[in-house]
């Protein structure tokens, strides 16, 4: 059989197991079997495919007939312009959350551009922000000092807490986490070590100097893969815009994926074994991103095949209605955030009204929706208030 014989034949299966986009999974598919590109792919069609690679291809189209997702299928899927390691363990990142990184670097631009004293005034969507000249460098030298971290780790931890490898130096903790750390506590790739866990918030950013000075301090919480932190580290960083980012999650599976994607890229995210923002220190976040659980058990029903072979604790938000993850990290951010501080978190196309109600109750402002491009409620802004 030709190559082009197995792609017809492979998209005819899979559009009979229902699949919505069967041409393109086969192409991925073969590509990925053979270690072709698209490109190649092309001007391979007359050519007979042998048998290990019939055999191999076979096996991935038997596979996604059982609906299982194509990105785990190669061990990767892209988010904004990244190419991510993603296996059964992470949620695969999706287009719409985007959205979420979209408008969480447009507030922190505008945060940014702002002195940090009246960084808390209300940082509108409209335009590019004027920020001051910065040039950020790739990830940081072991060495690096760190003069002011933000406070976003309150020590002392217990012997164990943070779990990181030993040499890099520190000569301030200014301090992120508050008290113990579950088992695994604080995970960082080992090829940024650190003898404190007070200079775990290392971004990619020069030593000393202003910019260091008045760096955003960021958290992405259920960061799974990394995708949320990552891209919005590197859109940060192309915008001349400094900050300290770090990742929470409570599964220690996602935490070795993102791990993997985080020395990929040689970035400076900082990743932490957590429930959401527990072993944060109170008011120490200019910033918190989410993308958590919100799926409530109808949903769960009603999804795509697909949805079923992805981690349950990363989709389902409990509380019947899926709220229920929503809520606790409403609480745990008006606790965390600086005042003034932002929180922004993906949610269900059904839950907006319900999130700013649950957000205003607790005292949050400047509360709204976020739309994705296809016109659904998608991400909630809301405010901690200055006092």
């Amino acid at each position: 059989m030709t190559f082009a014989g197995a792609l017809a034949a492979a998209t005819l299966r899979l559009e009979r197991a229902g699949c919505s986009t069967p041409r393109l999974d086969a192409e991925i598919l073969l590509c990925h079997a053979g270690g072709l590109s698209r490109a190649a792919l092309i001007v391979r069609r007359p050519e007979p495919l042998h048998d290990a690679l019939a055999l191999s291809f076979d096996a991935l189209i038997a596979r996604r007939e059982r609906r299982e997702p194509v990105a785990y299928l190669i061990s990767s899927r892209e988010f904004f312009s990244l190419s991510l390691q993603v296996d059964a363990s992470v949620l695969v990142p999706r287009p719409e959350t985007e959205r979420l990184v979209e408008v969480a670097v447009q507030i922190a631009l505008k945060m940014s551009a702002r002195p940090r004293a009246s960084a808390a005034s209300s940082p509108g969507l409209g335009g590019e922000a004027k920020l001051k000249p910065a040039t950020l460098p790739g990830p940081a030298a072991p060495e690096r000092p760190t003069s002011d971290v933000g406070s976003l780790i309150a020590g002392p931890l217990p012997p164990g807490g943070a779990k990181a490898a030993p040499e890099r130096p520190t000569s301030d903790v200014g301090s992120l986490i508050a008290g113990p750390l579950p088992p695994g506590g604080a995970t960082a790739a080992p090829e940024r070590p650190t003898s404190d866990v007070g200079s775990l918030i290392a971004a990619s950013l020069p030593p000393g100097g202003e910019a260091a000075a008045h760096a955003l301090r960021i958290v992405d919480v259920c960061t799974g893969s990394g995708a949320v932190a990552l891209a919005l580290e590197a859109e940060l960083r192309r915008h001349g815009c400094p900050a300290r980012i770090v990742g929470s999650d409570l599964s220690a599976a996602a935490l070795g994926v993102a791990r993997r994607n985080v020395r990929e890229y040689g970035s400076g995210v900082v990743l932490l074994r957590v429930d959401l923002l527990a072993a944060l220190r109170p008011g120490g976040v200019d910033l918190i991103v989410a993308n958590p659980p919100y799926l409530s058990e109808i949903d769960l029903d009603e999804a795509a095949p697909e949805l079923k072979w992805e981690p349950e604790m990363a989709l389902c938000g409990g509380n019947g209605d899926g709220l229920g993850v929503i809520g606790a990290l409403l609480g745990a951010a008006l606790r965390s955030l600086a005042p003034g501080g932002w929180l922004v978190f993906e949610i269900g196309a059904r839950q907006g009204a319900a999130s700013l109600d649950r957000a205003r109750g607790l005292g949050f402002v400047e509360g709204r929706i976020e739309r994705d491009l296809e016109d659904r409620d998608r991400v909630v802004v809301c405010r901690r208030a200055e006092r």
